[in-house]
């Protein structure tokens, strides 16, 4: 029995789920840099995923505030929101792994092991403030499975319940 492609392709988003995703926070206050890594990615479920034409994408989500004293339900001040994507695919033509950031910069890779390390892991320049405020930030990871192009990405409400999510975890910044 042949199944459908249609079929295969609702399959595909499968392989790739894994049980949570969580976040790793390193401050690298030589260097001023902070490194957010994500860990709970299938990586043969990943390499089969994206050697088959697919794309995959991380999103870090990370709020910087102001611990402003006052009572909780009053909240603290958000300074800083950003959204950082990653997007990982095979570049059939270049016979490389590539990774295109927000910022629509392009790194290729001849290696999947370095493809891999670096598609998990995001690297941002430590923010420098007064050092008089008490901050913190909050940081998510969300790992989709598959990535669509419009028009094709109304398909993308299909795949949403096997996108991994982190829950928020907040970091001290110094």
């Amino acid at each position: 029995m042949r199944l459908p492609p249609a079929f295969l392709l609702l399959c595909a988003a499968g392989a790739l789920y894994a049980q949570e995703a969580s976040l790793d926070f390193i401050q690298n206050i030589e260097n001023s840099q902070v490194s957010v890594h994500i860990s709970g990615i299938n990586e043969a479920g990943l390499w089969s995923h994206i050697v088959q034409g697919f794309r995959a994408r991380v999103q870090y989500t990370l709020r910087i505030y102001q611990d402003t004293g006052r009572p909780s339900f009053f909240g603290d001040r958000l300074l800083l929101e950003m959204d950082l994507v990653q997007e990982g695919r095979w570049d059939v033509f270049g016979s490389c792994w590539e990774i295109r950031h927000t910022n629509g910069q392009r790194v290729f890779y001849r290696d999947w092991d370095e493809f891999f390390r670096n598609f998990r892991r995001l690297d941002f320049p430590l923010l420098a403030f007064s050092g008089e405020e008490r901050l913190y930030m909050l940081a998510r990871v969300r790992f989709q499975t598959m990535v669509f192009r419009p028009p094709l990405n109304i398909l993308q409400m299909f795949y949403s319940g096997r996108d991994l999510q982190s829950a928020w975890r907040r970091f001290d910044v110094p």
